[in-house]
């Protein structure tokens, strides 16, 4: 009939009554609530995390109603009466998953013959303007007596409460490898691109950022022996240049077939990120998915931004995408920085232990001593993550996300800048970022000696970071 804010109300026996109301509208409402279930579930993979969290509950009830359009500006057929008050009494009183209705519907369920679909609740409900009210739950899709009724009910639903844990946790993975994947194919297409211009002869393959020639085999990466993580954050990152004649790549990234043992090995990487968060109420996997999925939806905004800045090229691809580069940095230039923030938000809570740095150091945490009294909990979340990247069981997620040394360095610089600067209490980090700012955005004019791809680097680090 209509919805009245997140309410849907449908209604059966109008404008011609009909005998087995009841009937149908419980089959419908056993419909809708398996039909809503199965789309949410399908949603969550494209939609992103909590999608698949939403759920309904219904209320019936049945007798005379007043129905009609009133006449107004904005008429339409409505539905008045005790009944529909009751109906929505039903509803809110209800249950998740479950269908609530009154005694006038049970009432006439058992006439139909259907006293198997009902099981009496438990606790009486008190609707407001009702009273105490002695509901039903209907299960049409139940067989059997009262009794079997209930085990469907409750019992069940109790015992599967960590099977449906485990199946989030895996739409949540199924979810960041779906996300990532496309990512990394736009890191390939990338690759292509110049591998194309190389192959023509037009280019020379080079990097615009220094390789160290460290393999990072080992999984550990240190500027200096006995060096922490935190002792990597670059003041500037330093992000490739705009090359115009990438702009004009034939290679589509929706086109590219990742391999299957990419593939296999990314799904692998994520769902061991998810066993390594620790069941605490906020550092969790569910968080950092929320958290990858507002990076992947603001970079999708940055990619795609809708000022005037950006209206106005319209002159041809190639401008566009030199006014994208300017615009945002550098960022829209490079698929692996991108990849970078997404990675980062991922990762950036793994093995949190739900209590701030200060408790941990007042507990005398053993990270306390391997990260100097610094960042312990975003250090130990880099180091973890990266060493399980440069497993050997990974060698082929790692190749195509990072295969020179250059392209690991600057996937490294990336991903630590971005850990951690989660870490908002440390005093000289703060320091740092603020200083980075005022150098960025000074008013008075004393960086304009700096060369532009510097200024440009350093506000495309606090683009990043931020």
């Amino acid at each position: 009939v209509e919805t009245i804010g997140d309410c849907y109300m449908a209604v059966t026996g109008l404008p011609e009554p009909r005998k087995d109301h009841a009937l149908v509208m419980c089959k419908f409402a056993r419909d809708i609530r398996d039909k809503t279930t199965e789309l949410t579930l399908k949603l969550g993979r494209t939609l992103g995390p909590d999608t698949d969290d939403l759920e309904l509950r219904i209320g019936l009830n049945s007798g005379p109603v007043t129905a009609g359009v009133l006449r107004g500006e904005r008429s339409r057929f409505q539905l008045f009466g005790d009944t529909v008050n009751t109906a929505s009494r039903m509803e809110s009183t209800g249950v998740v998953s479950k269908i609530q209705a009154s005694p006038n519907t049970a009432e006439l369920l058992k006439k139909a013959g259907k006293s198997h679909w009902l099981t009496k609740r438990l606790d009486a409900i008190e609707a407001k303007g009702k009273g105490v009210i002695q509901t039903y739950w209907v299960e049409p899709s139940s067989r059997g007596g009262s009794n079997a009724s209930t085990a469907s009910s409750f019992s069940d639903e109790d015992d599967d409460d960590f099977e449906e844990l485990d199946e989030k946790t895996m739409r949540l993975v199924d979810w960041n490898v779906e996300i990532m994947a496309k990512l990394i194919k736009q890191i390939v297409a990338r690759r292509e691109a110049w591998d194309t211009l190389k192959r023509k002869g037009v280019l020379r393959r080079t990097s615009a950022i220094p390789a160290p020639g460290d393999s990072l085999g080992s999984g550990t990466f240190r500027s200096k022996p006995g060096g922490t993580v935190l002792d990597e954050v670059q003041e500037v990152v330093e992000l490739p240049e705009y090359d115009p004649r990438l702009a004009h790549s034939p290679t589509d990234p929706a086109n590219i077939q990742l391999d299957e043992t990419v593939m296999i090995q990314l799904k692998e990487y994520v769902s061991i990120i998810a066993v390594m968060y620790r069941s605490n109420p906020f550092h969790c996997f569910e968080h950092a998915s929320h958290v990858t999925m507002s990076v992947t939806k603001l970079l999708s905004r940055i990619v795609a931004p809708t000022d005037s800045a950006i209206q106005t090229a319209q002159d041809g691809k190639s401008e566009l995408a030199s006014t994208l580069h300017d615009h945002t940095y550098g960022i829209t230039s490079d698929p692996l920085t991108q990849f970078a923030c997404v990675f980062s938000a991922l990762i950036h809570d793994v093995d949190h232990q739900g209590v701030p740095n200060a408790q941990l150091i007042k507990e005398q945490s053993p990270l306390d001593a391997i990260y100097k009294g610094k960042s312990l909990a975003e250090q130990n979340s880099v180091d973890l993550s990266w060493k399980l990247l440069m497993e050997d069981q990974f060698e082929e997620l790692r190749n195509i996300i990072c295969p020179t040394p250059a392209d690991k360095t600057h996937f490294r610089h990336l991903v630590v800048n971005s850990v951690m600067a989660t870490d908002i209490m440390d005093k000289d980090l703060k320091t740092l970022r603020n200083e980075r700012w005022d150098k960025a955005f000074a008013a008075d004019g004393s960086r304009l000696r700096e060369p532009v791809h510097v200024k440009t680097n350093r506000k495309a680090t606090i683009v990043i970071e931020h």
